[in-house]
């Protein structure tokens, strides 16, 4: 199997380019780079034009520039996210258990199921009120056919509670009595929770591997939801699941990614290789897919690129 390689870039970091350039040179055949706003020529670097936020649009956007029949996969990588440096167009598929059939993204998030507060899932609730101007329905499945695929894929629907949509001030806050006052209204209103109006999933999304049987209609999904403003972490999850009929999630994989959540995490991933980013790669442990974030604004890149 082949895949295509794609970087994709939030914001328009030129001097980035020649960087992932050298780290995938060699490793992959074929490399192209999803810029915002790129006013360049050079020829793998596609421009595109959309929010952050909404990166799912780029692919929509860039989807004529970068198909190819051959391509078994294509491999969408956060420009700060850092491969496994023994993962190449050969081995890929062996890292992220891929047949043809199949592709991959990090998680599959059932929002009811989030222990506690998460931005998106009151962005899942808003979800169809930013469909103005939007034929979406033409466009998307049903919300009795999407709920249908999505349990194809053993993923339930459920009733979102005050808790996972609202966060909690803190204690003596001025935001604490309006906060309960709203609670109470909610739960007058909706009792234990409220259904999202379109079934949605969520996803940590900064490495995604989409079949070439499935990409079209993954990227045609990831256009109407970047249209419609829905945040990249429910969009492209929801849009993998929809198009595809197999998808394999980190849980499934022996190797796992490696995510810093925290400052703390990324400087003692720093100091731990003196900030220099080849040192990083030459100690890569052979059991974690990835590292992300890795801002190469931030490490020594000289003996890299």
């Amino acid at each position: 199997m082949t895949a295509t390689l794609i970087i994709v870039y939030n914001h328009r970091y030129e001097r980035n380019i020649p960087v992932w350039e050298k780290l995938y040179e060699g490793r992959f055949s074929r490399i192209l780079h999803l810029m915002p706003f790129y006013q360049g020529n050079q020829p793998n670097v596609i421009p595109v034009y959309d929010n952050s936020f909404t990166f799912q649009g780029y692919f929509a956007q860039a989807f004529a520039r970068f198909f190819r029949p051959d391509s078994a996969h294509y491999l969408f990588v956060a420009d700060d996210l850092l491969l496994n440096p023994t993962i190449t167009e050969c081995s890929y598929a062996d890292w992220l258990g891929l047949d043809p059939q199949t592709s991959f993204v990090p998680d599959l998030e059932e929002l009811h199921k989030v222990k506690g507060y998460w931005p998106r899932a009151g962005d899942a609730l808003a979800f169809l009120h930013n469909g103005r101007g939007v034929e979406y329905l033409r466009e998307l499945p049903s919300a009795e056919d999407a709920g249908k695929r999505l349990a194809k894929h053993g993923l339930e629907i459920g009733p979102l509670a005050f808790r996972q949509v609202y966060r909690r001030p803190a204690r003596g806050s001025r935001h604490s009595i309006p906060y309960f006052l709203h609670r109470m209204k909610w739960r007058v209103q909706y009792g234990d929770g409220v259904s999202m109006p379109y079934p949605l999933v969520g996803s940590y999304s900064d490495l995604v591997a989409v079949s070439g049987e499935c990409i079209r209609q993954f990227c045609a999904y990831c256009g109407v939801y970047a249209a419609m403003r829905l945040h990249a972490e429910l969009a492209i999850p929801t849009a993998l699941a929809l198009a595809t009929e197999h998808i394999v999630t980190e849980k499934n994989l022996p190797r796992k990614g490696k995510a810093l959540w925290t400052a703390a995490e990324v400087q003692e991933l720093r100091q731990r290789h003196g900030g220099k980013l080849q040192h990083l790669l030459t100690n890569f442990p052979p059991d974690t897919l990835y590292y992300h974030p890795v801002k190469l604004s931030q490490w020594d890149c000289s003996a890299s690129a």
